[in-house]
């Protein structure tokens, strides 16, 4: 049984004396990750009539402003580099982990499978949000512990791993989403730092979740949910 305060506390454990590694890799994770939902905005002006102009602003996502070049970096590149980063915590929960790891997803054969699993994890929760956005909140839950099962087992086909992680996550949805809720009054005052200090508490929320998962894994086995054999642990490579 795992509560709040205890995945804290693990969290700054693991990051005691490894927090500006840890901090590196959620700075470029994040980064990279914002330019799916961060957007540029450009002015244009339409003429209409005799020597009247009307000034409008539109936006459009970082990657996809860079056209299909933006949508495949996306897909191929930060979304696996997502897992990687769920990596990197993991092992970081052991000892200090080289901020190699969040590319160690790229050079195994379980790539592709990655890549695939990452893309259907997109795909599911956008299609739930359509039915309206708590079914996609729900969803997204469900599926939070989807990088963290694919960092561990890269071979494992995505339908297991998506059904792993509706196991982990069933009957702890709320108590996650509580726990998301708790760093609000962190990024509340990373925020006031000009945004800056954001960056600074995203290592911690990251080092609580690989706790989270570290918690959930230890359910799933106890219970039978799966076995050594198929989540082994995070030994590095």
């Amino acid at each position: 049984m795992w509560t709040r305060p205890l995945l804290k506390e693990n969290a700054k454990n693991a990051l005691r004396g490894r927090y500006w590694p840890a901090f590196a890799v959620a700075l470029i994770c994040s980064v990279l990750n914002s330019g799916q939902r961060v957007h540029t905005v450009y002015q244009r002006t339409v003429e209409y009539g005799r020597g009247h102009h009307y000034t409008y602003t539109t936006s459009t996502p970082l990657w996809g402003s860079l056209g299909i070049v933006g949508i495949l970096l996306a897909v191929f590149f930060v979304a696996v580099l997502m897992v990687g980063q769920a990596r990197f915590f993991m092992e970081n929960r052991q000892g200090a982990a080289p901020i190699s790891s969040i590319f160690s997803t790229f050079h195994r054969d379980g790539y592709w499978n990655l890549v695939k699993i990452k893309f259907l994890k997109g795909l599911y929760i956008f299609l739930w949000s359509l039915l309206l956005v708590v079914p996609g909140i729900i969803k997204a839950y469900q599926y939070s512990m989807v990088d963290y099962i694919a960092a561990e087992n890269p071979y494992l086909p995505a339908s297991r791993v998506f059904e792993l992680s509706r196991a982990m996550t069933d009957g702890e949805k709320w108590e996650i989403f509580v726990l998301d809720l708790s760093f609000l009054g962190w990024y509340f005052l990373g925020a006031l730092a000009l945004g800056v200090g954001v960056f600074f508490v995203i290592p911690y929320y990251q080092a609580t979740y690989a706790e989270l998962y570290a918690a959930l894994h230890a359910k799933a086995l106890a219970q039978g949910i799966s076995d050594e054999q198929e989540l082994s642990g995070f030994v590095r490579y």
